[in-house]
């Protein structure tokens, strides 16, 4: 493992902020330019909430179980 100076290690952390900054402003410039693909956006956000029903209403269900359990004694 190579020994890295002082000034090295500051180059490599602000390269990093340069290519966050870049990524970010690259990112927002994109947001507003076209084409703008509305139907797959739509197509999947459906997609991704279907996909994601089964383990909501799992959780769901086991969140409620806890729940019963904490407060039967309380209810009792």
């Amino acid at each position: 493992m190579p020994i890295l100076s002082l000034n090295d290690i500051a180059k490599d952390k602000i390269e990093s902020v340069q290519d966050y900054s870049l990524l970010a402003g690259r990112s927002l410039s994109n947001l507003f330019s076209k084409p703008r693909y509305f139907a797959d956006t739509l197509l999947q956000a459906d997609s991704i909430g279907v996909g994601s029903l089964p383990i909501v209403v799992l959780i769901g269900f086991f969140t409620g179980a806890v729940l019963a359990l904490q407060t039967a004694t309380t209810l009792e």
